[in-house]
């Protein structure tokens, strides 16, 4: 690696054109002071529990049915404090709402979502909530309720994700949603990597944490940071994820080209802009979005997916990876180079707000069946989601970053603006036609856009059809 290192260098310093501010320097970044699960313990004069009132649930049990991989998607506390910071914190929230609501708080753990399913049809009331990844399963098969008639959700609020609020309704119906409830939720979302060590040792003088609070952090950023980055250093003809150099790596998946998409605001198939209904949201605008996004995408040749992260950005041949933040605890825990995380690129300055779509595989998502007490499940879930809002989300960071060297303030400014901006659409979650896939295609593998696209456009139609005639049933 070192090797591979200098060579990078000496090639590549000569050719970066300078931006206007200065970097900071890896040895002025101070790590901030470790947050420990005492922290949950302290009290706060005021919470936004309050403003639920006081209830008296009498011991009545509520329990969460968690389809999940618990080695590193954390939704379950242990039995027993252990000091790892989320699990405390889970363990604390549970035993506090216990207390001041007098309810149990059980969970049930399984590998699949087909027991939870089943119980539903069947008219068990068995489970409060769901915790699990790809929701379509259960949307098809007509077990979960409609969130938006429970009057005790909050869904267009911080501690749930306006954002998903907006884009996963329809016709007054929205079946799942996901927030600081779940801390899988924090590893979920798509972002960027940027490796500190080769930022400096370039010579870069943009300060990329100036571009990013100030809204600057766009395409155009990206391409102009990484372009003439990619170099054959070993000179085989043949760009190779395990010996040659990138301005930027990802994943050549329908995953990347969402996240991408997303980021820019754009959708693929959704409700469309005036309102009228759903259907395929394609647009001139996405055209520009796609064809921008080409500039610094490119087909990869790789022997496995993650080696984009365990090789070439891991091993300090790329400036930047995107992949999401379940990267940085689950891939990067060990790697040597500080790095920062980002949010996605906006498509331009005149974009509101960054956007971070979010891998509809991490389970994090929030449903609650059909066969649940409605005003007993709505409260609670609630209350559950305020308190990890105000308890657990601040110690968010001491779960995605692992590394002392890169946890300062701004760092933790940055992962604020990524969960607050939490992002999903219809179309990253039901893929309808295979038009994902398809953009996939386009991006990575050089099929033309405009007649790819159409070629999808009935099957995708024909397919939203279908879906909301579900979805209204």
């Amino acid at each position: 690696m070192v090797m591979y290192r200098k060579i990078a260098i000496f090639m590549l310093v000569a050719g970066l054109i300078s931006g206007c501010v200065s970097c900071q320097s890896t040895d002025d970044i101070q790590s901030v002071t470790e947050t420990t699960a005492e922290t949950v313990t302290e009290t706060e004069t005021t919470s936004i529990l309050d403003e639920l009132g006081e209830k008296d649930f009498e011991g009545r049990t509520y329990t969460i049915y968690e389809n999940d991989y618990t080695d590193f998607h954390i939704n379950i506390p242990e039995d027993t404090l252990t000091g790892d910071v989320i699990n405390d914190a889970l363990y604390q929230r549970d035993a506090d709402l216990e207390e001041r609501y007098n309810i149990v708080l059980e969970y049930h753990e399984d590998d699949s979502s087909e027991p939870f399913k089943n119980s539903v049809l069947a008219g068990d009331d068995l489970y409060n909530i769901i915790i699990s990844d790809n929701m379509n399963s259960l949307v098809s098969s007509g077990v979960l309720t409609n969130l938006c008639a429970l009057d005790d959700l909050s869904l267009d609020k911080a501690w749930w994700s306006p954002l998903i609020y907006d884009s996963i309704r329809y016709d007054d119906r929205m079946y799942f949603t996901t927030g600081d409830i779940s801390p899988a939720v924090y590893q979920s979302p798509f972002c960027m990597f940027l490796n500190l060590a080769l930022y400096e040792e370039l010579g870069i003088e943009t300060d990329i944490w100036d571009l990013v609070i100030d809204g600057k952090w766009t395409l155009d950023s990206v391409i102009e940071l990484t372009k003439g980055l990619d170099r054959d250093l070993n000179n085989d003809g043949v760009m190779d994820l395990k010996n040659d150099f990138y301005g930027i790596v990802m994943q050549p998946t329908e995953e990347t080209t969402d996240a991408l998409l997303s980021g820019c605001g754009e959708q693929l198939c959704g409700v469309l802009p005036d309102g009228s209904g759903m259907g395929v949201t394609f647009s001139e605008r996405t055209v520009a979005v796609v064809e921008k996004m080409m500039q610094f995408t490119q087909k990869i040749v790789h022997e496995d997916i993650n080696d984009v992260i365990n090789y070439t950005f891991k091993e300090g041949r790329a400036l930047f990876l995107q992949h999401k933040l379940e990267s940085a605890g689950v891939h990067l825990r060990d790697m040597e180079d500080p790095y920062l995380i980002l949010p996605m690129p906006k498509y331009d300055e005149n974009q509101e707000t960054y956007i971070s779509g979010m891998s509809i595989y991490v389970h994090c998502f929030v449903g609650i069946p059909k066969t649940a007490d409605p005003d007993f499940t709505g409260f609670i879930t609630e209350a559950l989601a305020r308190y990890s809002h105000e308890k657990i989300r601040p110690l968010s960071y001491d779960l995605v970053y692992t590394q002392k060297t890169t946890r300062d303030e701004r760092s933790l400014e940055v992962l604020n603006i990524i969960f607050d901006t939490l992002y999903v659409d219809f179309g990253m979650c039901f893929n309808f036609g295979g038009m994902n896939v398809t953009m996939k295609d386009i991006v990575f593998y050089e099929k033309p856009l405009i007649s790819t696209i159409e070629s999808v456009r009935p099957a995708a139609e024909k397919a939203i059809e279908e879906f909301i005639e579900n979805w209204n049933s």
